[in-house]
């Protein structure tokens, strides 16, 4: 019996075998194995069981959707059986293959009319982004959402059809075009809010205000339900939702949206769960502080990226129970530890530094406590950076960062070498998600000798300093390396004192605003602002390297580095009182390469009583950029306008980095 089953099993594994070939024939533009390949495990079903006319017919079937997918215009074929009955013989008469051609959309032009014609060349047609083909039926869904497009602009009134194909019987291409009419680009004239609004939430109606006589696009009407919605599940109301109408009208765009908070929830429990033997006791310090209060997404997620900016952790997961009967949710971290240790290298070239190489040792983990150790050290053109620091993310078990360090630089410029030595502190934390401030405190010695100046022009030239400082800072901008759209703005204020034969001390206020504003995908423009004063008890006496210099690939770029403003004996002796201002016209010519026109102003006054002089140096310029991830790489020229006899007639630039 064991015998005869296993002569069944065999049977039958030799006629699942059986393979019967698909033979195509009489293809155009494809070959036979272009098309098996495409259709591929479609075809099993018909290959691995003997030859018959319904199975002739499943074939010719697929083979003609696939041709037809393919932009194949009219496709007919006829299917054999060889006497062998080994194949299925499909010969095909394709006509000729139609890919879509030029798209023109009339009616509306400019960055509208390119996107809507992607629809129909992009990734919503069959075959990629060139040489699509082109299929009626796809080709009138791409319209569709062409003019979906245009509605969720803000027209949303538009209509639009497409015209008869033309197709040049030369090159088979079919050119399309489609007729749009756009109607008026609506507006948000009123927005009424109905529903439950959180008594923690009374400014919310007057912050949704500020949305009337905004275009109403679709990305406006979600950023007004979603920023309500999101405003609610801050304050602990974890299942709100709110429900948008809008009401488009004759170019005005009508809302009404309904508050729905539901039940406001409470953190009960916040645990911190992590690897034997770190220190997270400051950590859990931090969380406790939500507990009882309301439910509040965003703390948690601030939390969780900030443990994870430190670089000890591979990943954090999160556990959250919802208890609605006590309306009250637990929450745990679990830290996984990641290699916190390890040592980075660097290299880069700048008109002041030249080239520049450091290396540095980092262990984001330091003594299992979560510090931040960092031993660098910098050497360039100009001098050598040794620091050792090292950072506490969580002092105290709050949300506040604490950085000692301590230092020695030497740096040699024409005017003078510098020799520096000393210990600071630095605190820092966020006021709000766009604004921080910093704090700290330094004591160093400085000693200076003569390059360029004359000695006498240098001040004291060996003396310890002492200073005590403030920064706030807003920040706005979609990208720190490199911007183009936001608001940048940094006021600093600092006392210092320099004991020396002779004590002095100082007041340095210093001041910055930039804006970067898109045109559109290519066009840019950016503004910049920066000013300072420095005025001290002694101003024979103060030190050369606390004054301002000025000139160089981030000020005014007519001038080589810091070459602007009162010389002695053709050096450079800076000034106690600067400001500048630069304006940047910058387009996008191919990938990451960037063209750029720029217009400069800016003064240098020796003393601090001069300021804000108005008989500024002028300069403008032409650039190129490559835009890379770790910020542009600029080639830079600035002309002068106004130059003294003395002054350079302009100067050439090479930097790494956002000009501001």
């Amino acid at each position: 019996m064991l015998f005869l089953n296993l002569l069944a099993c065999s049977a039958f594994a030799l006629q699942s075998d059986t393979v019967t070939q698909v033979r195509i024939v009489g293809l155009t533009g494809l070959s036979e194995e272009e098309v098996l390949t495409r259709l591929g495990g479609r075809l099993d079903f018909i290959t691995s069981r003997p030859p018959s006319r319904s199975r002739a017919d499943d074939a010719d079937f697929l083979v003609s959707r696939l041709l037809e997918k393919e932009g194949y215009s009219d496709v007919t074929i006829s299917w054999r059986i060889p006497a062998d009955r080994k194949s299925i013989v499909l010969t095909v008469t394709s006509g000729p293959r139609l890919t879509i051609g030029k798209v023109e959309v009339v009616g509306i032009d400019g960055e509208d009319a390119d996107t809507m014609k992607k629809y129909f060349t992009g990734t919503s047609l069959v075959g990629g982004d060139t040489d699509v083909p082109y299929l009626p039926d796809e080709v009138d869904t791409a319209a569709n959402s062409a003019i979906t497009y245009l509605k969720a602009q803000g027209y949303w009134e538009a209509e639009g059809k497409l015209g008869p194909p033309e197709i040049n019987p030369t090159s088979r291409k079919v050119n399309l075009t489609i007729n749009a009419d756009p109607g008026p680009l609506h507006k948000i004239v009123s927005l009424e809010l109905l529903g439950t609004i959180p008594p923690e939430l009374p400014k919310l109606p007057t912050r949704l205000q500020r949305f009337v006589g905004k275009t109403s696009t679709a990305e406006i009407l979600r950023e007004i339900k979603g920023g309500a919605t999101g405003e609610m599940r801050d304050k602990g109301y974890q299942f709100a939702d709110a429900e948008l109408v809008a009401t488009h009208e004759n170019g005005s765009t009508r809302i009404t949206l309904t508050l729905d908070p539901g039940q406001q929830y409470q953190l009960r429990r916040a645990l911190i769960t992590g690897p034997d033997k770190m220190d997270i006791t400051r950590v859990q310090k931090l969380f406790n502080r939500s507990v009882g209060e309301p439910y509040d997404e965003t703390k948690i997620t601030d939390l969780r990226n900030d443990l994870l900016s430190t670089g000890a952790f591979d990943s954090i997961s999160s556990d959250r129970v919802v208890d609605a009967e006590a309306r009250a949710i637990d929450v745990t971290l679990h830290l996984k530890e990641g290699k916190p240790k390890g040592i980075s290298y660097y290299l880069g070239a700048g008109s002041l530094e030249g080239y520049i190489l450091g290396a540095s040792y980092y262990d984001r983990n330091f003594m299992r406590k979560l510090y931040n150790l960092n031993i660098a050290a910098e050497y360039s053109a100009i001098g050598f950076l040794g620091e050792v620091s090292v950072t506490d993310p969580f002092v105290l078990g709050y949300d506040l960062r604490a950085t000692p360090r301590a230092f020695a630089l030497t740096r040699t410029y024409d005017e003078y070498f510098k020799f520096e030595l000393g210990v600071g502190i630095l605190f820092s934390g966020e006021l709000s998600p766009r604004q921080t401030w910093e704090a700290g405190a330094q004591l160093s010695f400085a000693t200076v000798q003569p390059e360029g100046l004359p000695v006498e022009a240098l001040g004291q030239t060996d003396y310890f300093l002492a200073t005590v400082g403030a920064t706030w800072l807003y920040d706005s901008r979609n990208s720190k390396v490199s911007p183009t759209k936001g608001l940048f703005a940094k006021v600093r204020a600092e006392l210092g004192a320099v004991t020396a034969d002779t004590p002095n001390a100082f007041l340095r206020i210093n001041g910055q605003v930039a804006y970067h504003l898109p045109l559109d995908d290519k066009n840019g423009l950016a503004f910049n602002l920066r000013t300072g004063i420095l005025s001290p008890t002694d101003g024979d006496e103060l030190p050369v390297d606390l004054r301002y210099f000025l000139g160089g690939s981030d000020s005014v770029r007519s001038f080589p580095e810091r070459d602007l403003g009162p010389q002695v004996d053709g050096s450079a002796r800076g000034g106690q009182a600067f400001w500048y201002a630069n304006a940047e016209y910058i387009r996008t010519l191919a990938g990451p390469l960037q063209a750029v026109v720029f217009f400069d102003a800016g003064s240098l006054d020796e003393s601090a009583l001069s300021w804000p002089s108005f008989d500024p140096k002028l300069a403008a310029g032409v650039g190129l950029r490559l835009d890379l991830p770790i910020g542009p790489i600029r080639f830079e020229y600035g002309h002068a306008l106004n130059p003294s006899s003395d002054d350079p007639s302009g100067a050439f630039h090479f930097s790494i980095g956002a000009s501001f």
